[in-house]
């Protein structure tokens, strides 16, 4: 019996962590390959609750299929090589407090099939609630156990106990709370907007260092930077003066946010900035006048996006 469904974390060319909760301790096992036919077993030493199983040795850029503890057949693909292949991946934020059209959106990006996908923060509305978890996972389910995600905090996940129920969650690169990965051409940061994060949130910080150190030392065709609060917007919260870092000088070529409920796109400096906070919770107003760098904003319904990545093109 599984007691949460398994979702996907960490995954590279040739390796990838399975997850799922069981309500007792168990000794349990995946059956993965690359038909439906399966073949291949992956198991555990240990009786154990939260479950994660490591599959390695895979192929790149490969779709798998397995099967956790004789459920239902669910796939996944690989990451191609660093700089290598085109891939899709989904963007959501700020799904906490309405299960309904946070389910709908989900609906939708399940449809899409994408690779894997990011969060841009407030996943719950409240970190310290393990009800709040609970229904999350069940919701997202859909998704999770066909696209590994990779979010990033927002000020509601971190409510309480520093966030320490995402870190028991999730099994992220680096710190956990900022970090890095990369798929095919695309070179992505995971930023801490939160002003609670150790490292700080200023372009001084020793976690912009980090970033700008990082974005220079890139060498894939795109670097996209993502987190929760948006340095700029004419939404219900307006733009954040301290999370206004120098990304374009620094080498970014997107940024993702979210914290405001709409769908805005700016563009500061020549850089794009996208606000996503659509996922879920209830939609914010709208200033009455946009910024002067708003080229597109949207309240009228809740949603994510989908992107197509090329070494020539993100779409």
């Amino acid at each position: 019996m599984i007691s949460r469904q398994p979702y996907l974390q960490a995954v590279t060319s040739e390796s990838i962590l399975i997850i799922w909760d069981t309500p007792v301790a168990t000794q349990t096992w995946i059956e993965y390959g690359t038909t439906s036919a399966l073949g291949l077993i992956a198991g555990e030493e240990d009786p154990v609750i939260h479950h994660a199983v490591l599959l390695n040795e895979l192929e790149p850029s490969t779709r798998y299929f397995y099967r956790v503890q004789g459920h239902e057949i669910n796939t996944f693909r690989t990451a191609p090589f660093s700089g290598q292949s085109n891939f899709s991946f989904a963007a959501i934020g700020d799904t906490r407090t309405d299960q309904v059209n946070h389910g709908k959106v989900i609906e939708l990006m399940a449809m899409t099939s994408p690779d894997f996908y990011l969060h841009v923060g407030d996943m719950v509305e409240d970190g310290s609630n393990l009800m709040d978890w609970t229904s999350f996972f069940q919701i997202e389910a859909p998704v999770l156990k066909n696209s590994p995600l990779y979010p990033t905090l927002g000020n509601h996940d971190l409510n309480t106990d520093n966030g320490q129920a995402y870190f028991d969650y999730f099994s992220l690169p680096g710190n956990e709370r900022y970090y890095e990965f990369t798929a095919g051409p695309v070179h992505f940061f995971a930023i801490n907007s939160d002003w609670r994060e150790p490292d700080g949130i200023g372009a001084s910080s020793a976690q912009a260092e980090w970033l700008r150190q990082g974005l220079a030392a890139s060498t894939l065709p795109w670097q996209i930077v993502y987190f929760h609060v948006a340095p700029y917007s004419s939404g219900y919260y307006g733009s954040e003066p301290a999370l206004q870092w120098p990304f374009a000088e620094w080498g970014a070529d997107a940024v993702l946010t979210g914290h405001e409920h709409h769908y805005e796109r700016l563009l500061v400096d020549g850089l794009v900035y996208f606000i996503n906070g659509l996922g879920g919770g209830a939609r914010y107003p709208l200033s009455e006048q946009p910024l002067p760098e708003t080229k597109s904003r949207f309240r009228d319904d809740h949603g994510a996006m989908l992107v197509e990545a090329t070494a020539d093109s993100l779409s």
